[in-house]
C-alpha cells in the first residue's frame, strides 16, 4: 500500500470532516461528484492528493469556501450561503445538496447517473464561472 500524500496545505482529514458536519456520507458525497465511493475514501486518507478541480467540486458540492478544505481540523466551517462570509461563491449551497442526494438515493441507477452527470456538469460550469469573474475582478 502506498503511503499517504500529505501536503503542508491539504489534509484529507479536513475533507472527511467537512463531510460528517455536511451529513453526508461517503458513498452519497461520490454520487454527487460523479466519482467512486473509493476515490472520496483515498482523498480523504491523503492517498489521492486534490488537484485544483476537485478540490472546486468538492467546495461547491459542501457549500463552502476552497480555502476551507484547507483549514486546520477543527476550524470553524464557513458555510456558504448561512450568513459565512467568504469570498469564494459556492455553486451549491449546502441546503441545497442534502435533498438532491435523497432524491438520487431513491432513483434507478440509469435515472442517478444522467442526475450526477448533469449536476457534475452544471457544478463546473458555476465554478469556471465563478474563476472568470475573479480574474476579471484582478
Amino acid at each position: 500500500m502506498r503511503e499517504p500524500e500529505i501536503t503542508p496545505e491539504f489534509r484529507g482529514e479536513r475533507v472527511a470532516e467537512i463531510r460528517v458536519a455536511a451529513g453526508l456520507s461517503q458513498s452519497a458525497l461520490a454520487q454527487a461528484l460523479g466519482r467512486s465511493q473509493s476515490w472520496v475514501s483515498n482523498i480523504e486518507q491523503n492517498y489521492r492528493p486534490l488537484n485544483a478541480d476537485d478540490a472546486s467540486l468538492i467546495a461547491a458540492c459542501f457549500g463552502v469556501a476552497v480555502e476551507d478544505l484547507y483549514a486546520p481540523l477543527g476550524d470553524p466551517i464557513r458555510w456558504i450561503g448561512h450568513g459565512a462570509p467568504s469570498d469564494e461563491p459556492a455553486p451549491f449551497a449546502a441546503d441545497e445538496i442534502t435533498p438532491l442526494v435523497q432524491l438520487l438515493e431513491r432513483l434507478a441507477r440509469r435515472e442517478r447517473d444522467d442526475l450526477i452527470e448533469q449536476f457534475v456538469r452544471q457544478a463546473r460550469v458555476r465554478v469556471q464561472d465563478s474563476q472568470l469573474t475573479r480574474r476579471r475582478r484582478r
